[in-house]
């Protein structure tokens, strides 16, 4: 297998250089744009990748310099190819799946005749446990990233659906992907069940189970304007975190927020 793109190791784990990565995805704009954009998509340091300053020859300059790079993991690398959905994104993600099929494959076992090989061999036990934990706390429940939810939390108080809508679209639409409101109140009522869809009068209320999930709620009121009795479907603090963290998984995933039929209530 051609080495597209070289991997190294930091941490004990597959990682790659971003500045490399850049570099074969033929990205137009600067890295020192483009990463920062990336970390968007929800990436976080020091689990997802690494800052590193490293000293490089400039011949124009005649001197030295300091530069940024970042180390990734192999899962943030293959992400980052996915999200540029190009031909050179559609490669370097193979490649990495690759890579790592092989690495499964013919996994390095340490030399347990010093002290350095065992304790390598006590760490690769480590991770594998830890990474079997995790899997099983994915399947049961998803949690946002803090990072996130520290950016895109709308504050203390309830949110309306459109003024989570309208955090989405303008989210998506700076990373290039077209997602309208009404696909965002689709996703809400019926990929997460946390308030009423279709031709009803209750539409847009909270769902009894996003409301006993603590996600949703309906706010009911009187108008001061013209005294007629009206009723609010809101996201509570805790809806909007995971509900942001579900929008912009499946965004990631699919390229937009269009539902397909078996995701639905899923």
């Amino acid at each position: 297998m051609n080495a597209l793109i070289p991997i190294r190791e930091h941490d004990g784990r597959q990682a790659v250089s971003g500045r490399e990565l850049h570099a074969f995805l033929e990205v137009g704009a600067r890295y020192s744009d483009w990463f920062p954009r990336m970390l968007a998509y929800g990436f976080a340091e020091g689990e997802d990748y690494a800052l590193i300053s490293e000293y490089v020859r400039s011949e124009e300059r005649g001197r030295d310099y300091a530069q940024t790079d970042h180390v990734l993991t192999l899962d943030m690398a293959k992400e980052l190819a996915m999200i540029q959905r190009t031909d050179k994104g559609k490669q370097a993600r193979q490649y990495f799946i690759e890579v790592e099929k092989r690495v499964k494959q013919n996994p390095a076992i340490p030399d347990i005749s010093t002290p350095e090989g065992i304790l390598a061999l006590a760490q690769q036990f480590t991770r594998t446990a830890e990474e079997l934990v995790a899997a099983k706390h994915e399947v049961a429940t998803l949690t946002p990233l803090a990072a996130q939810a520290h950016v895109h939390n709308l504050g203390k108080e309830f949110t309306t659906r459109q003024d989570f809508a309208r955090e989405i679209v303008k989210w998506a639409l700076h990373n290039g992907i077209k997602v309208t409101a009404p696909q965002v109140f689709e996703f809400l009522a019926r990929k997460l069940d946390m308030f009423v869809a279709g031709n009803r009068e209750d539409n847009g209320d909270a769902t009894l189970s996003g409301e006993r999930r603590g996600l949703s709620t309906t706010v009911k009121g009187t108008s001061t304007v013209n005294g007629f009795a009206f009723h609010t479907g809101k996201l509570t603090p805790k809806g909007v975190e995971y509900a942001w963290s579900r929008a912009q998984k499946y965004i990631i995933e699919h390229g937009d927020l269009v539902l397909r039929s078996k995701e639905i209530g899923r």
